[in-house]
């Protein structure tokens, strides 16, 4: 079932042919390389457009750039507003990003969607992860200590984040 993993070295394309045939013999990656259908009946819709702060908002450097929610619908950045980091969401069918208020105490430094599109976890200083309900504005404290540079992931187990090196998750409905 399992075939033992070979180092990606070819030595030319004779090589990188018999690769493909190993892989059309397997059903799950033939199925992969083809679609579903193994026909392509058009080339997908490409939108382009521009997201930006509002006026008075520096995009923060160190952030690791947008969350793009799984719907995507939404936009959820980082930004600089009167020197503290601020989350700004903009929903694709608005003209502008709108500021989520976070707290008084804290600046934040990254974010990521809930797998649904309706909240967002983020964390703030003082490693406070956070989730906000994008209908609501509701705010819930997810757990404490994390790193604040660390990376954020959301999927239906739960929300994963660094703390000391290590991942945690916070599991259930966050």
């Amino acid at each position: 079932m399992h075939q033992q993993r070979r180092r990606l070295d070819l030595r030319d394309i004779g090589d990188a042919r018999l690769d493909l045939e190993d892989v059309r013999e397997t059903p799950a990656a033939g199925w992969a390389i083809s679609g579903r259908t193994g026909v392509v009946t058009a080339a997908p819709d490409v939108t382009h457009l521009d997201i930006g702060f509002p006026r008075d908002v520096e995009p923060y450097h160190l952030a690791r750039g947008p969350a793009i929610s799984p719907d995507g619908r939404t936009v959820a950045m980082v930004g600089v507003k009167d020197g503290v980091r601020s989350l700004f969401v903009r929903r694709l069918n608005r003209a502008e990003a709108t500021e989520i208020l976070v707290s008084a105490s804290g600046s934040v430094s990254t974010s990521v969607f809930s797998p649904d599109s309706r909240s967002v976890a983020f964390i703030v200083a003082g490693g406070l992860v956070t989730r906000v309900g994008l209908a609501d504005q509701q705010h819930k404290v997810l757990a404490s200590g994390a790193d604040v540079n660390g990376a954020l992931a959301w999927s239906p187990a739960g929300v994963v984040f660094a703390q000391g090196g290590a991942l945690w998750i916070v599991t259930g409905n966050p």
